[in-house]
C-alpha cells in the first residue's frame, strides 16, 4: 500500500507497480470543500504516462485492472487543486490482487525513484549515498624514491614501518575500487608515531594518474596538513583529517596516496592504512 497527502499548492504524484492481471483501488477524501482534479494514468516505461480517466469530485473505489502480460505502473496525479486554506486530498493506492508494491516518486517530476516489489528493490535513477567510508590497508604498497619505509617486515602483521633517524622517506599506497562519478570528500590516516621527545612528522598527498597518449600524467589532488609530534601519537581523523574535498573520480584516472615521513632519534612510525570518505552516486 502507498499512502500520502496532497497539499493545496502541490502538483503531487503517487504510484504503484502492477503485475499482470492486477488491479488498483483508488480512494480519495477531500477536505476544504473546494474543487480538485485527479488523473489516473498508466505507464509501462516509467516515462510515457497515458491518462485513462480523470475525476473532479469525491471519488472512491475506482478500480483499474492491468489485463496485459507485461507489468504496468498506475499513477494517481493531482493536477488541479484550489489554493485555499485547509484544502488537502488524502489518497490511498491498494492493489486488488497479488503482492502490494510501492513506488516512491520524485515530488517534483513525479518520476519513480525507488520501486519496492515482492521481487526486491529497483532504483530507476541513481541513488546518492553520502558519507560512505572505505578503509585501505597497505595491499600493493611500495617504498617510494626516498628510502626509510619497510613494508611487511614482521612475519605475522600487515604493516609498513619506519625506523628512527630517517629523512623524508616515501611510501606509495594505491587506492582502488572507486567507481567513476563517486566524489571523494575526505580522508585520514591510520597508524601511529612513537617519540621519546624528538620530532616525528608525516605528510599525505592524494594523487592521480591520468591516461594520456604520450604516457600517464601524474598530479596532486590535495595534501594533508603535516602532523608533527614529540610524543607517542595515534594517527586518526582527529589529527590527520583532510576534509571539505570535492574530487570526482573520472574514467581514466588511477589514484594513490604518497606518504612522506621523517623520524628523529628514538622515533619510529607504523602505517596501517587510509580511511577514505566518498559520496556514491
Amino acid at each position: 500500500m502507498s499512502t500520502g497527502t496532497f497539499s493545496a499548492v502541490q502538483n503531487a504524484t503517487g504510484a504503484v507497480l502492477l503485475g499482470a492481471n492486477q488491479g488498483v483501488t483508488i480512494t480519495t477524501v477531500l477536505t476544504g470543500g473546494h474543487a480538485f482534479s485527479i488523473d489516473l494514468e498508466t505507464s509501462v516505461s516509467l516515462q510515457s504516462w497515458k491518462k485513462i480517466s480523470s475525476y473532479t469530485a469525491d471519488q472512491t473505489a475506482t478500480i483499474f485492472t492491468n489485463n496485459s502480460s507485461t507489468p504496468m505502473y498506475a499513477r494517481l496525479r493531482c493536477t488541479v487543486l484550489d489554493v485555499a486554506d485547509g484544502d488537502t486530498i488524502a489518497w490511498t493506492f491498494t492493489e486488488t490482487t497479488g503482492e502490494t508494491n510501492q513506488i516512491i516518486s520524485d515530488p517534483v517530476t513525479g518520476l519513480p525513484q525507488i520501486i519496492l516489489t515482492d521481487q526486491g528493490i529497483t532504483f530507476p535513477k541513481n541513488v546518492t549515498r553520502t558519507g560512505q567510508q572505505y578503509v585501505y590497508g597497505i595491499t600493493g604498497a611500495k617504498v617510494g624514491a626516498a628510502a626509510g619505509w619497510v613494508v611487511n617486515a614482521a612475519a605475522n602483521t600487515f604493516l609498513a614501518t619506519m625506523a628512527a633517524s630517517q629523512t623524508a622517506g616515501t611510501l606509495i599506497v594505491p587506492i582502488d575500487n572507486l567507481k567513476p562519478g563517486w566524489i571523494i570528500t575526505a580522508f585520514n590516516l591510520l597508524g601511529n608515531l612513537v617519540s621519546a621527545g624528538n620530532a616525528a612528522t608525516i605528510d599525505a598527498d592524494l594523487r592521480k594518474q591520468t591516461v594520456a597518449a604520450a604516457g600517464p600524467t601524474d598530479a596532486s589532488i590535495t595534501t594533508m596538513t603535516q602532523l608533527s609530534v614529540t610524543a607517542n601519537t595515534a594517527m586518526s581523523v582527529s589529527n590527520t583529517n583532510k576534509g571539505s574535498l570535492s574530487y570526482t573520480v573520472l574514467v581514466g584516472d588511477t589514484l594513490y596516496m604518497k606518504i612522506t615521513s621523517t623520524t628523529g632519534a628514538s622515533c619510529t612510525q607504523t602505517f596501517q592504512g587510509i580511511a577514505l570518505t566518498v559520496t556514491e552516486n
